[in-house]
């Protein structure tokens, strides 16, 4: 999980084996860690990805 804090809101981004799964505006629980559609990998969610976590963005590993 991604958390990205913004001015009045944060947004959490679920992220498993580099594909997202979701943006939510709440604080993820149990029942948001099952995609709701097919997801795949795909390259540029993953540089993206990366570009976040390399500039120290705040992430959660989520059992």
């Amino acid at each position: 999980m991604i958390r990205e804090c913004g001015a009045t809101e944060d947004d959490y981004h679920l992220v498993h084996q580099w594909c997202h799964l979701a943006t939510l505006n709440h604080a993820p629980g149990e029942e948001d860690l099952h995609p709701r559609h097919d997801v795949c990998f795909d390259l540029d969610s993953y540089r993206m990805l990366l570009h976040f976590l390399n500039r120290g963005i705040e992430h959660f590993v989520m059992p």
